[in-house]
């Protein structure tokens, strides 16, 4: 993490997940953010390409663009959560409601 002090970052947007984490984990290691843009996820990948700076992306959003290298946080425990939903209306629905109670199989 603090390999990131001082250098230009791309963030995603106010109220992403991902941004909040990160900025957690900046806030903790005392890392000094420099924020040169700010960007929705299916334009981050393209600023970091550009050139703008480095940027952090989940796990599950890692792209293969061989043009992009990605590691990991090393010292730094990251995570986020992410919720399964549906209209109250569909709930029903035979495949919602198959996907629904796997989902809910597999959570603790």
């Amino acid at each position: 993490m603090n390999e990131c002090d001082g250098q230009r970052l791309v963030l995603r947007e106010k109220g992403s997940m991902t941004r909040q984490v990160f900025e957690q984990m900046m806030d903790a290691a005392g890392v000094r953010a420099n924020v040169v843009i700010e960007v929705a996820r299916d334009t981050m990948h393209e600023a970091i390409r550009s050139g703008f700076g480095i940027g952090v992306v989940s796990l599950d959003e890692r792209g293969s663009d061989p043009a992009l290298r990605y590691i990991s946080f090393s010292d730094a425990s990251p995570g986020t959560e992410s919720y399964a939903s549906c209209m109250k209306e569909r709930a029903n629905v035979r495949g919602v409601k198959l996907f629904m109670d796997i989902i809910g199989e597999l959570t603790p």
